[in-house]
C-alpha cells in the first residue's frame, strides 16, 4: 500500500513539472562601467569615432568641438551613446557610474548617453631646453658656506641639494656631489636632452637622457691650510732640439706632480727652426698648495716661462730649434770640362743653399785638353738650414770626385782629365746577351780606348729571369788622350742588342730581346675552399709567383652553398710574365680536396668537389603517436615526414590494449631522408605530444615516456544501491 502511494506522488509531481515551463531569466544590469576603446584627445592627433564593442553593450562617438584634427589648448567632449547588447540592459545603471579613462564622465540613470569631458589638449611643442650651463652653483671649498639658493633661469628653475649633507660649512677632504632636479618653464622641455650634456662649473655632470635630475660631483675640498708651493724650478723639461724625441714624462716632485704637452704638436723629433712650447699642468701634492704664488713664480730651464697667480697651468716657451742639416746632396749646375767648352762660373742656387764656383787651374777663356780640373765650389746655407753634423765627403758633384771636411762647405771636386780624340770604336765588347737561366755578365769593359762597368735592369738576382727584356746599363768612360765629345747619338752597338744613347755620351743602353718563358711549376692550386653547406663560397681571384686565375662555381651559388649538392670549381689559371703552360701534361693541377682536370697545355680547370651535407633536420615535433590510454589499441604506424621516417616500438610491450596504471615509452627510430642530416642537433631537440622525451646529440634514437595510463574503474558489490541497476546484478545472471 505505501508503495502505490509514492507512486502516485511521484506521477503527480513529473505532471505539475511539465505544466509549469522555466521561467525565462531577466536581463542582467551592465556592469562593464569602464567604456574602452575612447582615445583622449592630443594636439595634432584625428580624432577616434569608431564604433565601441564590448561583451555587454555597443555604443558610438561624437566629438565636440568637431576638427579632422585636435587643436592645441583646447577642452574636447566625447558625446557616447551606448546601445546594450541582448541579455543586458542599462536599467538599474546608477547616475554617473560609466567612466572613460582621462576624462570626466558623467551620464543620467538607467542611460547610455554619456558625456566625457577631456582636459584641455596641449600647447604647440615646447623647445628643448638649450641654457645647459648650470648657473648659481659654487663649488664646495673647505670652509665655505653651500650654496641653497634654488637655481632660476629663463628655461628652467631648479633645486639644489648636497650629499654628504653640510652643517653650516663644507669640511675639508671631501668630495661632494650636489643633487640638482630641473624643471622645465612654460614653452620648454627636456625631451631632446642628450645624456650627460648639462655642465656646472667645476663639476662632472652625469643625467639621463630626457631627465633633468642631475649629479654634479665635484673635486674634494682643500685641506686643512697648505703650504705655498716653494720648488719653483720644474725638473724634466728638455730643451727642444731639432731631431730629438720630446719629453712627455709625467712631472714627480716631493711637492706637485705634473704633465707635459708641447704645441705645435711634435709627430715623432722636433722639426727645425721652431718655436716651442711646453704645456705643464701643475698639481699640488697632499699639504702643498698653488694658493698664493706670484704670478710667472715658476722656472723652466733655458724657457721664458708664464702662469698667473695661484695657477700650476704653465707655459714655457723655448727659443727656436737649430737649422736643419742640409740633406741636398748633389751640388746641381756644375758641368764637367770639355776641351774646348767654356768652364761654367754661375752662381749656384739650391734649396737649402747657394754657392760659388771657381776652377784651377785658372781657366783663361777655354777648358784645355788632356788637364785634370777642379772646381772649388764655396756653399753657404739658406735660412733654416746648417752644415752643422753634415759627413765628410757627403757632397756630390756629377762627373768629379767631391771631397770636404765635416761640417763644411769648401767642396773641391776633382774631375777627370779633359780628352783629346773622339772615340772611334763603337762595337762595344764583352757583353753577352741574356739567356734564361744563365748567369748575367758583370765583366768591367776595358778597351785601347775606354773602360766601362755593365749593370742590368731589372736587376739580376742570380740568373737571368724567364720572358723578361733585358736592358744592359753600360757607363763608357775615356781613356787619357780620347774623348766622347763630338761622339753621335746611338753610334755605339752592342752584338744581339738596339743600343741608344746620347750625343757625346758613354751612357748607353743596350735593350736585349725578351728571354724565353719556363714552363709553370706549381701545380697544387692555391686558395680555394672546400664546399661547405651553409658556407660562403670563396671567389677570390688567385694569385701565385707564376699564375693568377678565376673561380666560378657550378651550379651557380646564390648566397652559401646549399646541402647535399656536388659543385664544380671552375677555374681559369692566366701564366705570368715568364711562366707559360705549353708543354703542360693533362690533369697535372689539383686542387685539394677535389678531383681535377684540363687539357694538355691549358689553364682551364674543373675541379669536381664531393657533395655538401645534409642540411640539419628543424622538423622536431615528431608526428603520428598517439599517447597510451588504457584500453586502447597501441598505434605502431610508421613515421614518415618530409625530412625523415622512424620506426616505433613500445615498452612495456603492448599485448592487444594499453594496461591500466602504467608507464609507457615509445621507442623511436629515426632515420634522416636525402638533404638532412641529424648532426648538429642539440639533445633532447624532438618533442612528442603529451611526451617527456629524451636523446642524445646527433642522434635519431628516441625515448618518449608518457605518463601512466589511467587506473582501472572500481566495481561496486551488487548489494550496493548503487549498483543495484547493473545487468551483472539482475536475477539469473552470477553476480545476482
Amino acid at each position: 500500500m505505501k508503495q502505490r502511494v509514492l507512486g502516485v506522488f511521484i506521477v503527480l509531481l513529473a505532471l505539475i513539472s511539465v505544466a509549469c515551463p522555466t521561467p525565462v531569466s531577466p536581463d542582467k544590469t551592465i556592469s562593464m562601467l569602464a567604456i574602452p576603446g575612447v582615445v583622449g584627445p592630443l594636439m595634432g592627433a584625428i580624432p577616434v569615432t569608431t564604433g565601441i564593442d564590448t561583451e555587454q553593450y555597443t555604443g558610438s562617438i561624437a566629438w565636440s568641438p568637431s576638427s579632422i584634427s585636435f587643436a592645441a589648448n583646447t577642452v574636447y567632449t566625447a558625446a557616447i551613446i551606448l546601445t546594450a547588447k541582448p541579455g543586458w540592459t542599462l536599467s538599474g545603471v546608477v547616475e554617473n557610474s560609466f567612466r572613460v579613462a582621462g576624462a570626466t564622465a558623467s551620464n543620467p540613470a538607467n542611460s547610455g548617453a554619456v558625456t566625457a569631458v577631456f582636459p584641455a589638449t596641449g600647447a604647440e611643442p615646447d623647445q628643448t631646453i638649450s641654457l645647459l650651463a648650470i648657473p648659481g652653483v659654487t663649488p664646495p671649498a673647505r670652509a665655505e658656506t653651500p650654496v641653497m639658493n634654488d637655481i632660476d633661469t629663463a628655461q628652467y628653475s631648479g633645486t639644489l641639494s648636497w650629499s654628504p649633507s653640510v652643517s653650516e660649512s663644507f669640511a675639508a677632504n671631501t668630495v661632494y656631489t650636489a643633487n640638482i632636479v630641473l624643471t622645465a618653464k612654460t614653452g620648454w622641455t627636456l625631451n631632446g636632452v642628450a645624456e650627460n650634456s648639462f655642465s656646472l662649473e667645476g663639476a662632472t655632470v652625469s643625467h639621463a637622457i630626457n631627465s633633468g635630475t642631475l649629479t654634479a660631483v665635484f673635486p674634494a675640498t682643500g685641506a686643512e691650510p697648505d703650504q705655498t708651493i716653494t720648488l719653483l724650478a720644474i725638473p724634466g723639461v728638455n730643451p727642444p732640439a731639432q731631431g730629438e724625441t720630446p719629453v712627455t714624462t709625467d712631472i714627480d716632485t716631493a711637492q706637485y706632480t705634473g704633465t707635459i704637452s708641447w704645441s705645435p704638436s711634435v709627430s715623432g723629433s722636433f722639426a727645425a727652426n721652431t718655436v716651442y712650447t711646453a704645456n705643464i699642468v701643475l698639481t699640488p701634492k697632499a699639504g702643498w698648495t698653488l694658493t698664493g704664488l706670484v704670478a710667472n713664480s715658476f722656472t723652466v730651464a733655458s724657457a721664458t716661462v708664464s702662469h698667473a697667480a695661484g695657477s700650476g697651468n704653465i707655459a714655457a716657451v723655448f727659443p727656436t730649434t737649430g737649422a736643419a742639416t742640409i740633406t741636398d746632396m748633389a751640388i746641381p749646375g756644375v758641368i764637367a770640362p770639355v776641351r774646348g767648352e767654356t768652364p761654367v762660373t754661375t752662381s749656384i742656387n739650391a734649396a737649402q743653399y747657394t754657392g760659388t764656383i771657381s776652377w784651377s787651374p785658372v781657366v783663361y777663356g777655354n777648358f784645355a785638353a788632356n788637364t785634370v780640373y777642379t772646381a772649388n765650389i764655396v756653399l753657404t746655407p739658406k735660412a733654416g738650414w746648417t752644415l752643422t753634423g753634415f759627413a765628410e765627403n757627403s757632397f756630390t758633384v756629377a762627373g768629379a770626385t767631391a771631397s770636404h771636411s765635416a761640417n763644411s762647405g769648401a767642396v773641391a771636386a776633382v774631375f777627370p782629365a779633359t780628352s783629346s780624340a773622339p772615340i772611334t770604336l763603337l762595337a762595344i765588347p764583352g757583353i753577352i746577351a741574356p739567356v734564361r737561366g744563365e748567369t748575367a755578365v758583370t765583366t768591367a769593359i776595358d778597351t785601347v780606348q775606354y773602360t766601362g762597368t755593365i749593370s742590368w735592369s731589372p736587376v739580376v738576382y742570380g740568373n737571368f729571369a724567364a720572358n723578361t727584356v733585358y736592358t744592359a746599363n753600360i757607363v763608357l768612360t775615356p781613356k787619357a788622350g780620347w774623348t766622347l765629345t763630338g761622339l753621335a747619338e746611338n753610334s755605339f752597338t752592342v752584338a744581339g742588342a738596339t743600343a741608344s744613347h746620347a750625343a757625346n755620351s758613354g751612357a748607353v743602353a743596350a735593350v736585349f730581346p725578351a728571354t724565353s718563358p719556363a714552363l709553370i711549376n706549381l701545380l697544387a692550386i692555391p686558395g680555394i675552399v672546400a664546399p661547405v653547406r651553409g658556407e660562403t663560397a670563396v671567389t677570390t681571384a688567385i694569385d701565385t709567383a707564376q699564375y693568377t686565375g678565376t673561380i666560378s662555381w657550378s651550379p651557380v651559388i646564390y648566397g652559401n652553398f646549399a646541402a647535399n649538392t656536388v659543385y664544380t670549381a671552375n677555374i681559369v689559371l692566366t701564366p705570368k710574365a715568364g711562366w707559360t703552360l705549353t708543354g703542360l701534361a693533362a690533369n697535372s693541377f689539383t686542387v685539394a680536396g677535389a678531383t681535377a682536370s684540363h687539357a694538355a697545355n691549358s689553364g682551364a680547370i674543373a675541379a669536381a668537389f664531393p657533395a655538401t651535407a645534409g642540411a640539419p633536420i628543424t622538423l622536431l615535433a615528431i608526428p603520428g603517436i598517439v599517447a597510451p590510454v588504457r584500453g586502447a589499441s597501441p598505434v605502431i604506424t610508421a613515421i614518415d615526414t618530409a625530412q625523415y621516417t622512424g620506426t616505433m616500438s613500445w615498452s612495456p610491450s603492448v599485448s592487444g590494449s594499453f594496461a591500466a596504471s602504467t608507464a609507457y615509452t615509445a621507442n623511436i627510430v629515426l632515420t634522416a631522408k636525402v638533404g638532412w642530416t641529424l648532426s648538429g642537433l642539440a639533445a633532447n631537440s624532438f618533442t612528442v605530444a603529451g611526451a617527456t622525451v629524451s636523446h642524445a646529440a646527433s642522434s635519431g634514437t628516441v625515448a618518449a615516456v608518457f605518463p601512466a595510463t589511467s587506473p582501472a574503474p572500481i566495481t561496486p558489490p551488487c548489494h550496493s544501491w548503487r549498483s543495484s541497476a547493473h545487468p551483472r546484478c539482475q536475477p539469473g545472471n552470477h553476480a545476482y
